[in-house]
């Protein structure tokens, strides 16, 4: 299910790299990209999919924050949910 809402955000175009999480039962999603999006646009894509993927927050972070496996595939639960991100509303 997580799978699904990161390939709808990643069709926004704007998004290089995400990662939703569930957080003390509260849905989350870590995203980097180029531009500017807004964190009600995330959110509104996420809510496209259904009740489900409704997200409590949205946290952006630099591209270097992802890390990789040698295969080229997105580790998860390496880019820590802290002050390192910051809120949504924020632009890069």
């Amino acid at each position: 299910e997580l799978e699904a809402l990161e390939a709808a955000i990643m069709d926004l175009g704007t998004v290089k790299h995400c990662e939703a999480r569930v957080l003390d039962g509260r849905l989350v999603l870590l995203a980097s990209g180029s531009g500017s999006f807004l964190e009600a646009e995330l959110k509104a894509k996420a809510m496209s999919l259904g009740r489900g993927y409704v997200l409590s927050q949205v946290k952006l972070v630099e591209d270097n924050a992802w890390k990789f496996s040698s295969g080229g595939k997105l580790l998860r639960n390496v880019v820590p949910w802290s002050d390192d991100a910051w809120d949504a509303s924020d632009s890069f």
